[in-house]
């Protein structure tokens, strides 16, 4: 139980880091919530579910694979680790941002798509640390993944309608200290989290017995 909590609570602190960070898809849902209205910030956000999925997809099929090989999954864990202190060097270092509304069109969910469609970081998360979770929860329990997926998909949409909720109603509060402070701490926590999957990777590949 203990292992499902740990792994749910780094699923979660992937997410909302990921909706903090500024990033095109934060971009987006602040700037369509600050013009056209929270609703249409709200429809930005749901664009992750419907662009995600054939990457997903694709993963899953190599996982499937490639399951029995230690070495491959090792490698896979270091990416991971790699990539989660990519974000947390990318949280630790945030600077304040003044948010701007210039060039941004209506027609949010399309723009949404293509947006995050466009965005390589999808691309380069569920190829390294994505697929290392995934080989994760799949070792934890069969029915894991799908719980993973709910849960950071959950978080992740439900945190850009929030950002977007916050954005409409009190767009200063997203220029605060407090704001750069929470993106930080959260920059520490998945710090410690790519220390874990190192080790993991270290084991995996024999390294460390």
């Amino acid at each position: 139980m203990d292992a499902v909590i740990s792994f749910l609570f780094l699923a979660v602190t992937l997410a909302i880091s990921g909706v903090l960070q500024p990033g095109p898809m934060t971009a987006l849902v602040i700037s369509q919530s600050i013009r056209h209205g929270i609703k249409e910030g709200v429809k930005v956000s749901i664009a992750p579910i419907i662009t995600d999925g054939p990457i997903i997809l694709l993963v899953i099929f190599l996982l499937s694979k490639f399951s029995d090989s230690n070495t491959l999954i090792g490698i896979i864990s270091l990416l991971g680790a790699i990539y989660l202190t990519y974000l947390a060097y990318g949280n630790l270092t945030v600077k304040v941002t003044k948010l701007t509304t210039k060039n941004v069109s209506p027609q949010s969910f399309k723009k949404g798509i293509l947006t995050n469609a466009l965005n390589p970081a999808p691309y380069l998360f569920w190829l390294t640390l994505g697929a290392a979770m995934l080989s994760k929860a799949s070792q934890i329990a069969p029915w894991m993944p799908f719980v993973y997926l709910l849960v950071a998909y959950g978080t992740l949409v439900g945190g850009y309608a929030a950002l977007a909720f916050l954005a409409g109603k009190f767009s200063k509060m997203l220029e605060s200290k407090v704001y750069i402070w929470i993106i930080r701490i959260m920059g520490v926590a998945l710090g410690i989290f790519g220390i874990t999957f190192f080790i993991r990777a270290l084991h995996l590949l024999k390294v460390l017995s």
